[in-house]
């Protein structure tokens, strides 16, 4: 029978797994949509990035690793796409600082999801790390 903190656990990783496998399918999908001959090293980061986030949830198994992977995704992608941004408008001139752009940028869906998927492993760790405790004392 499952006690509370197993089903925590659970319901944490299923997310944490939907997530991931979202931010890394919007990679995939980024790079139909993404022109790769105007900035084709931003472009093609912009399109790995976050394709890499379901790898890490499925292959990595140390926690404080997968948090610190998540993490580097997360903020990887946030630079990458803000980058991306910035370029464009600048070459369009409605910038209005470095700042807003990635603000902007921040509250995306892919972007949101990205973090998400960080705070939920952490979460799952944390959560996971309180069973051990218990259960080895």
């Amino acid at each position: 029978m499952m006690n509370l903190r197993e089903g925590a656990w659970l319901f944490c990783r299923a997310l944490t797994g939907v997530l991931s496998m979202v931010v890394s399918m919007h990679g995939f999908y980024s790079l139909w949509a993404v022109d790769l001959r105007f900035n084709t090293l931003w472009a093609v980061l912009y399109c790995a990035i976050p394709a890499c986030s379901f790898l890490v949830f499925l292959f990595v198994r140390s926690q404080r690793m997968q948090v610190a992977l998540q993490a580097v995704v997360a903020l990887g992608y946030l630079g990458v796409y803000s980058m991306l941004s910035w370029r464009t408008c600048a070459a369009l001139g409605y910038c209005e600082s470095v700042g807003a752009v990635v603000l902007r940028i921040m509250v995306t869906r892919p972007v949101e999801a990205a973090i998400a998927v960080v705070l939920l492993t952490a979460l799952t760790g944390w959560v996971d790390g309180e069973g051990n405790r218990t259960s080895q004392a």
